[in-house]
């Protein structure tokens, strides 16, 4: 310890002789909570977005970050076929109606891969069993066998936003933690559960039942539908809304998808070929993150750390 010069004349007395230093952290606890799309759309680049996500579980849990991964699919699975009194199936989400004031959703299953809740041999089964099945959906597989309800099928991106609207606040209560992270690893293309259905000057109103406000779909913008739920998720739950996309051509395509404008893609090019991603603002997101896919990673990055490495290293 540090002698306190002021107190050490009373040793012979006092062993109360040393400094004292309570310390405070700077910053608020963070929890992670991710969200993988596990669509066809996805097959090319679903064995580098897993990598990706991987990576992400692996630093959670080296400095004791609270952590769910989910993956969203529209395949559905026996142990869910669970019939109601009526014997109509009591997880069936699609509501066939007339009624176009009314969302409708299409049928889809939340699987959960990974958790920090999970001890440590549980972690490294579920790891190798998320990345057998990406090797065995997309279309790096070699004959590789799995079972059909983890193929690949349509995109519930939406469906996962709404989800979401409760399992934010459920984790973020669960483990008391300040702020929590939303992570989306998807392609952006989401089925319409009926939001973009106005064509020409009519317009398409989203309201929250919850918070009774009303959000405009802009047909401006690059997913319109989906930047709303985007939007409803983060300002009821105050959520850091993230997304991230594996991406295999060169950044200037990108332009065709209204990411990135004209203005900024001299800068997004340089960014591209220096450090393999570029960091973009985008209409639902507080950051999407486009990151360069087929990369092969020589080093790891967080094997050489000790047990005991500080948060700075």
């Amino acid at each position: 310890g540090v002698l306190d010069t002021v107190n050490m004349i009373n040793y012979r007395w006092s062993e109360d002789i040393f400094m004292k230093n309570e310390v405070h952290a700077d910053g608020k606890n963070h929890g992670i909570v991710m969200y993988l799309d596990w669509s066809g759309s996805m097959c090319n680049i679903i064995k580098d977005t897993v990598e990706q996500l991987i990576i992400l579980t692996q630093f959670c849990k080296k400095v004791n970050i609270p952590f769910d991964v989910y993956a969203f699919s529209s395949k559905n699975h026996p142990s869910l076929n669970i019939t109601g009194d009526d014997g109509n199936s009591i997880n069936k989400q699609y509501n066939e109606h007339e009624d176009n004031s009314v969302m409708r959703p299409h049928a889809f299953s939340l699987i959960q891969y990974l958790s920090s809740d999970m001890k440590t041999n549980e972690y490294k089964q579920a790891v190798q069993t998320l990345y057998y099945l990406a090797q065995s959906s997309g279309y790096y597989c070699g004959g590789y066998t799995y079972p059909s309800e983890f193929g690949m099928g349509c995109t519930p991106l939406n469906e996962a936003i709404m989800c979401a609207l409760q399992q934010v606040p459920a984790f973020q209560a669960k483990h008391g933690v300040q702020i929590v992270n939303t992570v989306f690893l998807t392609d952006g293309d989401g089925h319409s559960m009926g939001a973009s259905r106005g064509w020409g000057d009519d317009k398409s109103i989203v309201h929250d039942s919850k918070t009774r406000k009303d959000y405009e779909v802009n047909k401006n913008e690059n997913n319109p539908e989906t930047n709303v739920y985007l939007r409803i998720l983060q300002e009821r739950t105050g959520t850091n809304m993230i997304g991230i996309r594996l991406y295999e051509g060169k950044i200037n395509r990108m332009r065709y998808s209204a990411l990135i404008s004209d203005e900024d893609m001299p800068k997004m090019v340089q960014a591209w070929k220096q450090h393999n991603f570029v960091a973009v603002d985008d209409a639902g997101y507080d950051k999407l993150f486009i990151v360069k896919g087929n990369l092969n990673v020589e080093t790891e990055a967080l094997g050489n750390l000790s047990e005991d490495a500080s948060y700075a290293k």
